[in-house]
């Protein structure tokens, strides 16, 4: 399923009443602190950088203002010791005004110049813009918020945003079941390596032409009456164009492949090509039932081409 970054359906949070039981560092105002941070300074004090490109709409103050006040302050507004301007946290700023909130906790930082604290406020959003949610993983994580113990909105989500992300990924679940019934079996090719084909005259052996003895199996006791160059020539070209070949000059072919997908292929092809069905499968000497070398032939099977 794509990621795609979630937004605000709502203009304001519902009401929310809850609020942390959590022991706290400090207080602000009314409003415990659990983030790390130098002092608790009056909210009038506070200096917005007039530079500032981050815009805060209405309705993301108002949810995090509903936050802070439930769950308290888990981040501090951060200002530069060089130009006593707040570098970041300009959207917490407005949340404790919203919500009336006389003071803030405040960590103060040290910026070698200007150019750097103006790098570290645009980098303040910039950074959280870049990171997506894994629409899974956030699903996981939505059951596990119990919403008979704290409200739903805390979470930064509304609950109907939620069921859009569970509807979306149950859809996309049933998406890829379907897609797994109607895909196609991976081919199951009939030979096995060491399996013989005695296709009327014609042998083919899957298997390895560099061991000696896979080719005295070959040939069955008959290469005294076959020159080696011959039987190197053989070996080398391509398995069904020599066996037509040969067969359409009454020569006898004896071919060897390696694997048993392209054994098939060339099984299939040399039927195709003849109209010979008077084939044969020698498997651990046994020759294989009927019914298992008609698999060859199965409507739309092409074999592994």
């Amino acid at each position: 399923m794509a990621k795609k970054k979630p937004t605000l359906k709502h203009e304001s949070p519902e009401p929310c009443d809850y609020r942390t039981n959590a022991d706290p560092k400090a207080w602000a105002d009314e409003i415990p602190v659990f983030c790390s941070h130098d002092a608790i300074v009056k909210t009038s004090d506070l200096k917005p950088n007039p530079k500032n490109p981050n815009q805060h709409p209405p309705e993301q103050v108002k949810l995090l203002g509903a936050i802070i006040r439930g769950q308290g302050w888990r981040g501090p507004i951060t200002i530069s010791n060089r130009s006593g301007l707040i570098v970041r946290g300009h959207g917490r700023l407005m949340a404790a005004q919203l919500e009336d909130l006389l003071e803030v906790p405040v960590d103060y930082q040290n910026y070698a110049s200007e150019a750097e604290e103006m790098a570290d406020l645009v980098a303040d959003n910039r950074i959280a813009e870049l990171s997506d949610a894994d629409a899974k993983m956030l699903a996981e994580v939505f059951s596990d918020i119990n919403t008979g113990e704290i409200p739903f909105t805390l979470s930064g989500y509304s609950e109907e945003e939620y069921s859009d992300i569970v509807n979306a990924l149950a859809e996309a679940l049933q998406d890829q079941t379907k897609e797994q019934e109607t895909a196609p079996e991976p081919y199951k090719p009939v030979t096995k390596s060491g399996d013989l084909w005695i296709l009327g005259k014609h042998r083919v052996i899957c298997g390895d032409c560099t061991i000696p003895e896979e080719l005295d199996r070959l040939f069955d006791g008959n290469e005294p009456k076959i020159l080696i160059g011959l039987i190197e020539r053989l070996l080398l070209e391509v398995g069904t164009t020599r066996m037509i070949a040969c067969d359409s000059t009454r020569e006898t072919a004896c071919i060897m492949e390696k694997t048993p997908e392209f054994t098939d292929i060339i099984v299939k092809r040399y039927v195709r090509a003849t109209g010979d069905k008077d084939i044969r499968c020698i498997r651990n000497g046994k020759a294989l039932p009927l019914e298992v070398i008609e698999e060859l032939f199965e409507p739309g099977d092409e074999g592994g081409e």
